[in-house]
């Protein structure tokens, strides 16, 4: 019976209280994935619990204090937004558009813009604004030891460069993100696929998109490199 809750407690009371989740709710989860402060994303961190409006326009505490569930809007237990690599062909997504629509803009040559360009592309030109984001890591390296102990080296703002148990890394600060086409589809490898050609890196979730796509636009990513086992 592990893991199940005590049988005095009433459950049916418990689900009559459940209201929506804080941005505390989500984010002790989501700026830690990975295992560690901004280790995945670059934008979801632990300085978005309490951000400024240099940090972030839309959460930030003393201006619109927006909260996620204002954005990732659920209905019938299905949230808006789910993750690409879990969820790739799903374009049932939050966007700027949104609360912003297609034509935000007060000058319309802006706003032709949209067709092509995402909003994010012009309004997120840095990203790991005040904590870095890991940026590569390799594992190939792990299981070193000193003194037959294992043992961690840190940077000067106490990001993880090594671990014996997860090898190397490498964080970036205030970093510009890559571009790419991006339709809001994407591939991702599952256990038991073949990699086929081993010569080159290997795209583990690609974003699908293209010039040539109408539905694609540019958009900006962080694009973490690795080597696995």
């Amino acid at each position: 019976m592990s893991g199940l809750p005590d049988t005095s407690i009433d459950l049916r009371l418990i689900a009559m209280k459940v209201g929506k989740p804080t941005r505390s709710n989500c984010g002790v989860c989501h700026f830690f994935g990975g295992g560690g402060n901004n280790v995945k994303h670059g934008d979801l961190e632990k300085s978005m619990f309490n951000p400024t409006k240099e940090t972030d326009i839309h959460m930030a505490t003393e201006g619109a204090n927006i909260q996620c569930t204002d954005c990732h809007k659920t209905e019938n237990h299905q949230m808006l937004g789910k993750i690409y690599s879990l969820s790739s062909m799903n374009r049932n997504r939050s966007t700027c558009e949104q609360c912003h629509t297609e034509t935000p803009h007060a000058e319309d040559i802006l706003n032709e813009h949209t067709l092509k360009v995402s909003c994010q592309t012009c309004h997120i030109p840095v990203y790991a604004k005040v904590n870095a984001t890991k940026t590569e890591w390799d594992w190939s390296t792990a299981g070193q030891l000193k003194n037959g102990k294992p043992f961690e080296e840190n940077d000067e703002d106490g990001n993880h460069t090594y671990l014996s148990i997860k090898g190397s890394s490498k964080w970036g600060k205030n970093l510009a993100p890559d571009y790419i086409w991006f339709d809001g589809s994407a591939d991702h490898y599952l256990l038991g696929d073949t990699v086929t050609d081993t010569s080159k890196p290997i795209v583990l979730n690609t974003l699908n998109g293209s010039y040539k796509d109408r539905d694609a636009k540019i958009i900006p990513v962080k694009i973490h490199l690795a080597k696995q086992p």
